[in-house]
């Protein structure tokens, strides 16, 4: 009797596997929170050093201008025109980052995705298929966001920053930098938006680095320049951009190397120009020519 209980618990346990296994939305969902790496969290924590250590190697005049007017200008994902963040105008680049970023997952895990609109005469089997993945993040999203709010025993479990990565956060970020300017642009309203800028750190300065972290969540894509530097594979990696690191270094060295070859080069044109110009050939005047013939 124990071996046909035992049989039918491990029978039950299969057909539950199975069936959770055939249904995308379910799958989807689990690999949303169990594969997705690294974590929201993370990643803005790399981002925040990123832009800590950048702010410290360059001077302003070198990074691009930080402002919410040249961030606007691109729209086109990753393709030009991109503001990098850097906090030149306080003392403490480092405490403005940081503080950037703790506002940054405050607004991430209290904000969450529209429902999306289905348009007049579309069938619901095609918009389904279509919008699976958004559908599916808004309700993990949302159904974390409220078990966050409401607390309870472990309430960091349920920040969507804790739990979910990269590919959520791309569907909930128009929604959070959305909130993010619209607080910007209110003067102490009754929602108390204005709240979500860090205070003591400088406003273009702060809203270049929310502008920049939402353009580093789309991936690069194919590209015919493969020497082209990725710093979203600083932040979102899952060795922590050891390997986009390496990538770096091996550029760098091999453009030593060219730049010493081309000194060589140049070094010995000009060595055989030289002694070209030093050189002269005489022609005998035309009675010693005469004479030897």
């Amino acid at each position: 009797m124990t071996d046909i209980s035992n049989f039918q618990a491990r029978a039950a346990a299969a057909t539950t596997r199975a069936l959770s296994a055939t249904n995308p939305a379910e799958a989807l969902a689990k690999s949303l929170t169990d594969a997705d790496m690294p974590k929201i969290t993370t990643a803005a924590k790399n981002y925040a050093s990123l832009v800590a250590a950048r702010s410290l190697t360059t001077s302003q005049t070198d990074a691009a201008p930080a402002s919410t007017e040249a961030a606007a200008a691109s729209n086109d994902g990753r393709s030009g025109g991109e503001v990098l963040c850097t906090f030149h105008k306080t003392e403490n680049p480092g405490k403005a980052s940081l503080l950037c970023a703790r506002a940054l997952l405050l607004v991430i895990n209290s904000t969450e995705i529209p429902d999306s609109t289905t348009s007049p005469g579309s069938s619901t089997s095609a918009i389904s298929d279509q919008n699976l993945e958004r559908e599916v993040v808004r309700i993990v999203w949302n159904g974390l966001v409220k078990k966050y709010r409401e607390g309870g025993a472990d309430p960091a479990a349920s920040k969507p920053s804790m739990v979910l990565g990269r590919r959520s956060l791309v569907h909930a970020y128009p929604q959070v930098l959305e909130r993010i300017r619209r607080g910007e642009g209110e003067e102490g309203g009754d929602g108390g938006e204005t709240s979500l800028l860090p205070a003591n750190v400088d406003h273009n300065e702060a809203m270049a680095f929310f502008e920049e972290f939402g353009k580093l969540l789309l991936p690069l894509g194919s590209r015919d320049n493969e020497n082209e530097d990725d710093d979203g594979e600083l932040i979102w990696s899952i060795d922590g951009g050891t390997a986009e690191l390496g990538k770096r270094r091996e550029r760098r060295d091999q453009r030593g190397k060219e730049a010493v070859a081309a000194a060589k080069a140049d070094a010995k044109a000009a060595l055989v120009a030289s002694a070209s110009s030093s050189l002269t050939i005489e022609e005998l005047p035309d009675e010693e020519n005469d004479e030897v013939r």
